[in-house]
């Protein structure tokens, strides 16, 4: 169970795209975040204090990607940290008295400056999720940028028409319902719908409704009977993430058996009150007709901001619906099995896999995943310092003390020294604890790192205060 934000995530400043130096990129990047953070805090009287030796801000940090700065301007990159500098400044940092596995990278050159059991096979939790989302911006490389799911109508026969799902995991069914942004709702599909149908003469239909973009079981065998509280049932097909809509426009409860049999039924309500009458509703999805002629179509919002709400919500639903499009991304059939398949596949042409590595699902909801530190810290540094949407992808992870997942972490003084630039993605379950990310510390290295509990015998106060303490102790480091 991921622990909810207190207050509406921020939605994270992406950085210009266009190829630029790892260290522009996130000195930038850094830099925004904390000065927000510092505007925050100050009107909420919060006391906080930001490394001494913050990195300055290069010229050029305001030219346009079509207009990149020139070499002359990128500052150069910072010696890399000694190991056994980072070594003791870590070992210092009190413990739980829980095992604690790790790995700790320079981004810039690569080394590896802090490990402890790096290889051994833990439960990621949620840092899964990291891999989930890299693994689908790598796949769908520059299309990233303009890349959206569709939701449609098609024309059947014999009065026939269907609902297509897409995979949008934010479709909305109203505008109350839609919180992140979404540029349109099921209500205007149906609007739309409505109006082509009327004006083509056509005052009643039979609905039916394809959900055949995800293929195999819609519940992960991983999950137990209690997950019904933390995830919805994987469909192409879903509105309001399958589930129901109270009067606040939240969606408090369990998702629906059937999400996209529910959706159906949603957006038969909807045609009926734009002034189409439905005779009946399908009772099961069936593929619309490849020849059918589309009504009408709505687009999700951009896949960048799907990951990124995804990220910062630590929405495990959401992370299912994109581990499928992971699998159809890379030519296979969007089943649990094949996306799964896919990020494993991915990580060993990376060459993070390791022997026993096994990943079960999107989210890191099952208790059978396992994942070494040095995979999850490997990624992040493998991001860092591509050139493409993955890099990017870093970018929408939490921030300590100020975004998503960490908003109500790092609030220890020991922990002052990270809040506004530790990015990071958290991952909790009963006795589980990992975060995973990267910052920069106050001589100017970058750096990555995963550290991950397992077994907890001290609970989610403690050992999510001790990651948090070890994050901070990177970024004030002066090694």
């Amino acid at each position: 169970m991921e622990e909810p934000p207190a207050v509406p995530p921020k939605r994270p400043v992406s950085p210009r795209r266009g190829r630029r130096g790892l260290a522009l990129f996130v000195v930038v990047m850094v830099l925004i975040v904390g000065l927000i953070a510092g505007l925050a805090w100050w009107s909420d009287q919060q006391a906080w204090q930001l490394p001494a030796a913050s990195p300055s801000v290069p010229a050029g940090l305001f030219m346009t990607s079509e207009n990149p700065p020139p070499a002359s301007t990128e500052p150069s990159p910072a010696p890399s940290p000694s190991a056994t500098c980072v070594a003791a400044i870590l070992n210092k940092v009190p413990s739980d008295k829980d095992k604690l596995t790790g790995q700790v990278r320079d981004i810039d050159s690569g080394a590896i400056l802090w490990s402890r059991s790096p290889a051994k096979l833990q439960e990621p939790a949620s840092n899964e999720k990291l891999l989930t989302t890299l693994a689908l911006a790598d796949a769908l490389g520059p299309a990233m940028w303009a890349k959206t799911f569709k939701t449609s109508v098609v024309a059947g026969k014999g009065g026939r028409i269907y609902l297509v799902g897409g995979g949008d995991p934010y479709l909305p069914s109203t505008k109350a319902t839609a919180k992140l942004g979404q540029p349109a709702t099921l209500n205007d599909l149906a609007a739309a719908t409505a109006k082509a149908l009327l004006d083509s003469g056509t005052k009643s239909v039979r609905l039916g409704f394809d959900d055949t973009a995800f293929t195999g079981p819609s519940w992960n065998p991983g999950w137990q009977p209690s997950d019904v509280s933390e995830v919805t049932r994987s469909s192409a097909l879903w509105v309001d993430q399958g589930k129901k809509v109270n009067k606040a426009g939240d969606t408090p409860g369990i998702g629906a058996a059937k999400p996209a049999l529910a959706a159906a039924k949603v957006f038969a309500k909807q045609l009926k009150a734009h002034g189409v009458s439905i005779k009946s509703v399908d009772s099961s999805g069936t593929k619309a007709p490849s020849d059918g002629a589309t009504l009408a179509s709505i687009d999700s919002l951009p896949v960048m901001d799907i990951i990124g709400h995804t990220l910062e919500l630590s929405d495990n639903s959401a992370a299912e619906v994109l581990l499928r499009q992971v699998a159809i991304a890379n030519g296979l059939p969007g089943s649990f099995q094949n996306g799964t398949k896919a990020v494993t596949n991915w990580l060993k042409q990376l060459g993070l896999s390791v022997p026993g590595l096994r990943i079960v699902d999107g989210s890191g909801l099952s208790w059978t995943n396992q994942v070494p530190a040095q995979t999850l810290a490997g990624v992040i540094a493998w991001a860092a310092k591509s050139d493409g949407p993955a890099r990017e992808v870093l970018t929408h992870m939490p921030v300590a003390y100020v975004s998503g997942t960490l908003r109500q972490r790092f609030t220890a003084s020991a922990t002052a020294g990270g809040r506004g630039w530790v990015r990071a993605k958290t991952g909790s379950l009963s006795d589980v604890y990992t975060l995973t990310g990267y910052t920069v510390t106050t001589s100017g290295q970058l750096l990555a790192f995963s550290f991950m509990i397992n077994q907890s015998t001290q609970g989610y106060g403690a050992s999510t205060n001790w990651l948090d303490r070890l994050a901070s102790a990177l970024t004030t480091s002066k090694c």
